[in-house]
């Protein structure tokens, strides 16, 4: 297996939902069987949208692809079914949580990970294989601020984890190379800001090889200054300084040796990747939580200590009295502790009831910040226009005390308020899905043999004695000749990997597998659901495209009901075929 990291701006989420790409003509579900292994798509969708309009950054998220050969599709196809997945699903959790290391993965990554069973085995010339799609925003969902992940320069670190992964769970072990496709370039006309991004990207990198990497990778003109007591690089600048990589900022690469890292690599078992790893982890940790605020580890340690906590009692102490007003009121415990703010809420006394009050106003004011916000029930209104992030945090939390419908709220002001206020609100639905995500139904199968079961139960659920015994017909007597021929026409495969062996099965000559009948094979080899093999077969023979007086198949007419029938058409025909099989004609 190999992983690759390119960083995007916007389409990663359109592209896994459609498919769609200028070099080919087939559709998401065309082309792959689509497997969910970590996450949900709409969220990173909607952070990735969040970025784009309210963010200024040159990469709104990354895209990793970890890819398998042959061998590796072997290895994990002798897997059942939910042995296979959850490997998958450790692989792409595993590079999600290195990726993000010094982060809470729970509460401030959106990330999503699916695999792509190919349906179409080849495309422009050139075979697909079954891969994992992995996206992480660059959006952390607690504060609002950029998540900075794995250095994806340092090649090191980056073939640690695919070594180690390959050898955990016996797979390829891909040549060692610089696998990052990041596309950064120097900013030339600002020294100050490119020496400190250098100082930031070199911050890991401890040997000739890894800062080689790093110069070609980048683009960087460079040189390699000797000397009789030093060793050092220089990177060439035509527009400004060159800088010398040894000194300030540079201390660890002052006097670099080659290290022949990759070779020692190579050499390296299980426990000593993970070794490497989790010193590089622990390094990643405490720089990451050095960069966090204050306000935000605040928040995550709340969090915490809310998710450990079970009594109603014990939760209550560690809220302010602030809090505490508000809860009382609202019945909702605020993100804020308030501090410096005074509650004050203004009761009207019902003259015909004195035991009857009735609340008029609630006012939460701070006269430092100068703010005083106003819930007048109907109306959440602000009486001044600073601190403007924090009075629409505020004003946010009532309006979701209230269960008010945050994409449907009326906004005025000035467009400096509007702004920040529908740029919060975007980002607390993203933090609530984020929140209720075990809780979202994913359309996308949790995996294969769980949805295969589904299928089946469903099936023998709605299925009768006689559809049973008809599906046992096609089977047996669907000839399995007419299978391969029409995934050889439809999904592009070579024919040739396949033969014809006893009881009407097909044997893939390039794996131990045991042959497969024609529903199987359509299962297995081209990965279609339960349902799209069983259909396709039904579809295939009750059409009657088998020459009765040569017994082959009409491959003319395989062809035109690809180029003119849709999925849908072949459904309609199905239909038509369950209710009249014995008078069906087929007419193209």
């Amino acid at each position: 297996m190999i992983s690759r990291v390119t960083m995007r701006k916007s389409g990663l989420a359109q592209y896994l939902k459609s498919g769609f790409r200028v070099d080919s003509e087939y559709s998401r579900d065309d082309k792959d069987n689509i497997i969910n292994l970590y996450g949900n798509l709409d969220i990173l969708e909607k952070a990735e949208d969040y970025t784009n309009k309210f963010k200024n950054w040159n990469y709104n998220y990354e895209h990793i692809t970890i890819s398998f050969n042959k061998e590796d599709m072997q290895r994990l196809d002798l897997l059942d079914e939910q042995k296979k997945y959850l490997v998958l699903k450790d692989i792409a959790t595993l590079m999600i949580k290195h990726r993000t290391t010094g982060y809470d993965l729970d509460n401030e990554i959106i990330a999503y990970a699916e695999v792509h069973q190919p349906k179409i085995k080849f495309e422009n010339d050139k075979e697909r294989l079954e891969h994992i799609h992995i996206g992480i925003s660059y959006l952390n969902a607690i504060d609002n601020t950029k998540v900075r992940t794995s250095f994806y320069n340092n090649s090191y670190i980056s073939d640690t984890i695919d070594k180690y992964l390959s050898l955990k769970y016996n797979l390829t072990i891909v040549k060692l190379k610089d696998k990052t496709n990041t596309n950064l370039k120097a900013i030339k006309s600002d020294f100050i800001k490119y020496r400190e991004k250098l100082k930031e990207d070199l911050k890991y990198i401890d040997s000739k090889e890894q800062l080689i990497s790093y110069f070609l990778q980048n683009n960087i003109v460079y040189k390699h200054v000797k000397t009789k007591n030093n060793s050092y690089f220089k990177i060439i600048n035509k527009n400004m300084k060159n800088i010398n990589i040894r000194g300030k900022d540079f201390e660890h690469l002052s006097d670099i040796k080659n290290q022949g890292f990759l070779k020692e690599l190579k050499k390296k078992n299980l426990q000593e990747l993970e070794d490497i790893l989790k010193r590089y982890y622990k390094q990643r940790s405490d720089l990451i939580y050095k960069r966090k605020s204050e306000k935000t580890k605040n928040r995550l340690k709340k969090i915490n200590t809310y998710q450990k906590i079970t009594s109603d009692e014990e939760k209550e102490n560690l809220i302010s009295y602030q809090q505490k007003l508000f809860l009382e009121h609202y019945d909702y415990l605020v993100d804020d502790d308030l501090k410096g703010y005074f509650i004050d809420i203004k009761k009207d006394i019902d003259i015909t009831d004195n035991n009857k009050n009735e609340i008029k106003e609630v006012h939460l004011k701070n006269k430092q910040k100068n703010i005083n916000i106003v819930d007048l029930g109907e109306k959440i209104i602000s009486n001044t226009n600073s601190n403007l992030e924090e009075q629409a945090s505020l004003m946010i939390n009532i309006a979701i005390a209230k269960n008010w419908n945050l994409s449907n709220l009326k906004i005025t002001g000035n467009n400096e308020f509007k702004k920040e206020i529908k740029k919060q609100i975007a980002l607390k639905l993203i933090e609530d899905d984020i929140k209720n995500k075990k809780n979202i139904q994913i359309q996308r199968p949790i995996s294969q043999g769980q949805e295969l079961k589904k299928q089946l139960i469903e099936r023998i659920n709605k299925t009768s004695n006689e559809k049973n015994e008809e599906l046992l017909k096609i089977k047996q007597n669907l000839d399995a000749k007419i299978v391969l021929d029409f995934a050889a026409i439809k999904y592009k495969l070579k024919i040739e990997h396949y033969e014809l062996v006893t009881d009407n099965k097909i044997n893939n000559k390039n794996n131990k597998q045991k042959p497969k009948n024609v529903i199987d094979f359509l299962q297995k080899e081209i990965n279609l659901s339960s349902k799209e093999a069983i259909d396709f077969c039904k579809y295939l023979y009750y059409s009657k495209i088998v020459d009765k007086d040569d017994k082959r198949i009409n491959s003319q007419i395989i062809d035109e009901i690809f180029k003119n029938q849709s999925q849908e058409v072949i459904n309609s025909t199905l239909k038509k075929l369950n209710n009249n099989k014995d008078d069906l004609t087929l007419n193209l």
